[in-house]
This record gives C-alpha cells, sequence and structure tokens, in this order.
C-alpha cells in the first residue's frame, strides 16, 4: 500500500522529498576524504499542510463583553491519505465540524488575541469558520484556501454589524 493515513488532530508536520529521478551510482557526490567513499544524495523536503495562524479582535465601539468559546471548521475532513511516492495528499470522504482546540475561552478585545498559532490543516478550498462568541454562532467563509506549505494568518476582526475576514500569507522558513 502506498497510502499514508494522519488524523489532523495528532498535529504532525507531513513533509514528502522531491523525489530523485534517474540517479545512478556514478551520479551522486562521494567524499573522497575518508577511508570508504560514501555517496551523499540532497534531499528537499516541502510541507504538504498549511499552518494557520487564527487572530481575533473586536472594534473599538462594542462595549459588551465577548467571549469566544468555540471555533470549529464546517464539514471539514479530520484525517487526510498521502501517496508515499507521489506526495499527493487527499482528504478522507468523511467531513464534520472540526473543532480548532482552545486551551480556554478567549476574552475578545479591541487588541488582537491569538486563537491558534500554526495549526496544520488540509490544504485545500476555502473552508467555513463558525465562531461561538457569548452563545451566538456565527459563519465566516474567507476567500483565501489553505495552502500548502505556507502559513497563513486569518485575522476576524468583530464589528457591530457582524464579522469580517482579512487574510495573509507567510512563508514557512527554513530551519
Amino acid at each position: 500500500n502506498s497510502e499514508a493515513s494522519y488524523d489532523l488532530k495528532d498535529q504532525i508536520d507531513i513533509m514528502y522529498a522531491t523525489p530523485i529521478l534517474n540517479k545512478g551510482k556514478m551520479d551522486v557526490e562521494t567524499d573522497t576524504n575518508s577511508s570508504t567513499a560514501t555517496a551523499t544524495v540532497a534531499l528537499t523536503f516541502n510541507h504538504q499542510l498549511s499552518a494557520i495562524t487564527i487572530v481575533i479582535k473586536k472594534a473599538d465601539d462594542i462595549k459588551e463583553p465577548l467571549i469566544l468559546q468555540k471555533v470549529e471548521l464546517v464539514n471539514y475532513p479530520s484525517s487526510i491519505h498521502m501517496n508515499i511516492q507521489t506526495g499527493r495528499l487527499t482528504a478522507s470522504n468523511t467531513v464534520a465540524d472540526y473543532p480548532i482546540p482552545l486551551a480556554a475561552p478567549i476574552t475578545i478585545t479591541p487588541a488582537e488575541a491569538t486563537v491558534s498559532t500554526n495549526y496544520l490543516l488540509w490544504p485545500g478550498e476555502a473552508p467555513t469558520f463558525r465562531f461561538s462568541i457569548s452563545d451566538h454562532t456565527y459563519e465566516v467563509h474567507p476567500s483565501q484556501a489553505f495552502i500548502a506549505g505556507k502559513k497563513q494568518k486569518y485575522t476576524f476582526p468583530i464589528q457591530a454589524e457582524d464579522i469580517n475576514v482579512g487574510a495573509s500569507i507567510n512563508p514557512w522558513t527554513e530551519g
């Protein structure tokens, strides 16, 4: 079987190396300073998931206290499969409301509050976020999809009328 399965709640950074094609024994670098020649093949690994940071804040004119109780993705796959020969990811056919874990309820203020940092998710079409705030439920559908190998920041400012969304992408740094 060339498929590996992953449960997103495990938060495993799935990486895939760019294949080394058409390399024979004579095509690789060798270390001639050692007593035995060793072949060196350089592998380049790529992040297969998206790293999502969620930030929430409220407008200055909202005076009542707001408590973020829950964040979830609507009809989202909780597990994915990777073809270990090609690196291609596919989502499971089973979808459900997928919770983004909160350590505790968050008091929403005009200052930005980070809900989750670098949470690893399946790169796919833009999901619908569902927020439970002070016993009310709001759904937001940003236009920005999750992109493999990218850190993306989703900022949700709460206005008096509704919740707006902004998204920015920060590249993963090497390390």
